[in-house]
């Protein structure tokens, strides 16, 4: 049963008093979910006055925002009415960190017993937590989550890009070299990355400059109207950071953005009569035993399967490494459950496979090597469920499950998009295994 944290329907609507109320502060606000009115839990982490935008800011750099954060809020600015605050909502992704009004604060967050805030009348079940994770699209695929308690993060910088067809909402910070602080659309040449905030250059750019009509590597994977592009980060250094500088966009944790030369690339890309479009990409370090170091769906090409395929890919060139594969960490809450449903789904299929030899157990270094994935993520996946055991020596067996019925073991659904192994044109190199340790 959920622990059920039923909002009141009762509370008065009111406004709090903001003289009192400091950066860093949690407070309740109101907040628009799903079209419902709600009374949520948030963090204060920057304010500004009706005179900021977004297009010119040439004071320097946090000498605004010491001024600001230094003065009473209700001081901070002529307009007081106009002020705007930039708030973190408890228990959501950063990228759902917006600004809002005066109007729409409530109060501070009750203080618990242990000093730490909370929010006993501000109730919500898991499943409702969950149902609004997944409608508003609150975690990026695998990347890791930022504490917002530790250290307060870059506000986000570029609200929207212009890439290819596509207008795209920025979700994160990402320390692209501009001319202002905070900017409206950064416009960003599908082809070489090229990025600009002038739009007469971009034009000319795209019309004479830009030579480039796919990502400059090696195809490696070709199905359909789906091509993969291998670019090593020491060939195609300029492209590879304009490559981490977008995908820090839509990736909370990513801190590689100019150090790319350990690093490989791997761009998938949607084909059609127009060309060769970006769609994903996942990254990985060379002489790593991580087969994957981050991955990112552009927003507007999510929903069609890229991430498990990217996964699926990772594990694939793995098995031909001839080494098991484990992604880097941490994981962001739906990476983590994404990761352990493709686990799942790849781990059955092998046991479908012992039952046909009518195997009753295997050893953890066997299902390894059936799998391509490490022993470490099989445990995770595996022992929850009580399929693990584990014996004197030090020896782990896993117990086939062999009819979902019996185990209780619930067979998750086959990835949308699956990987053709014979349409991998690619083959191992030293760099692509782990260094041998002495």
């Amino acid at each position: 049963m959920d622990d059920e944290k039923s909002v009141p329907t009762n509370i008065e609507e009111k406004t709090l008093s903001l003289d009192d109320v400091k950066i860093n502060e949690r407070v309740v606000v109101w907040r628009l979910v799903n079209g419902e009115k709600r009374r949520v839990l948030a963090t204060l982490l920057k304010k500004r006055g009706p005179d900021s935008n977004l297009k010119s800011n040439n004071t320097d750099e946090g000498e605004l925002d010491q001024k600001l954060n230094s003065l009473p809020l209700d001081e901070s600015t002529d307009g007081v009415e106009n002020q705007e605050f930039f708030v973190h909502f408890d228990g959501q992704d950063r990228r759902l960190d917006q600004w809002i009004s005066r109007e729409q604060f409530i109060e501070l967050a009750p203080k618990l017993n242990n000093g730490e805030t909370g929010g006993s009348d501000l109730r919500i079940t898991r499943k409702r937590r969950r149902e609004n994770d997944e409608d508003l699209n609150s975690l990026d695929e695998v990347g890791g989550r930022s504490d917002h308690h530790r250290k307060t993060p870059p506000e986000k910088n570029i609200e929207k890009i212009i890439f290819g067809s596509y207008e795209i909402q920025c979700w994160y910070y990402s320390p692209y070299r501009l001319k202002n602080k905070l900017i409206e659309r950064l416009l960003i040449c599908e082809n070489c990355l090229l990025y600009t905030e002038d739009r007469q250059r971009f034009a000319c750019h795209l019309a004479k400059d830009c030579k480039l009509r796919n990502p400059p590597g090696e195809a490696i994977y070709e199905e359909g109207d789906i091509k993969v592009y291998e670019v090593f980060g020491a060939l195609q250094k300029f492209y590879c950071q304009r490559l981490c500088l977008l995908a820090k966009l839509f990736i909370d944790h990513k801190t590689l953005c100019f150090d790319v030369e350990n690093f490989i690339f791997y761009l998938l890309c949607e084909v059609d009569n127009e060309g060769t479009h970006i769609a994903a990409m996942f990254s990985k370090e060379m002489y790593s035993s991580n087969n994957l170091a981050c991955i990112m769906t552009l927003p507007c090409c999510q929903r069609k399967g890229y991430g498990s395929l990217m996964i699926q890919l990772s594990y694939e060139m793995s098995k031909r490494a001839k080494y098991p594969g484990t992604p880097e960490r941490p994981f962001s809450d739906l990476g983590e459950i994404s990761y352990k449903k493709y686990w799942l789904w790849v781990l059955l299929q092998c046991f479908d496979s012992i039952s046909l030899r009518k195997a009753e157990d295997v050893t953890l270094d066997e299902l390894e090597v059936m799998s391509g994935i490490s022993k470490d993520d099989i445990k995770d996946v595996l022992e929850p469920i009580g399929l693990v055991s584990h014996l004197k020596g030090g020896t782990y067996i896993v117990h086939n499950p062999k009819l979902d019925q019996e185990s209780g073991v619930e067979r998750p659904n086959p990835p949308l998009r699956m990987l053709n192994p014979k349409c991998l044109i690619w083959n191992a190199k030293t760099f692509d295994r782990p260094k041998r340790r002495n």
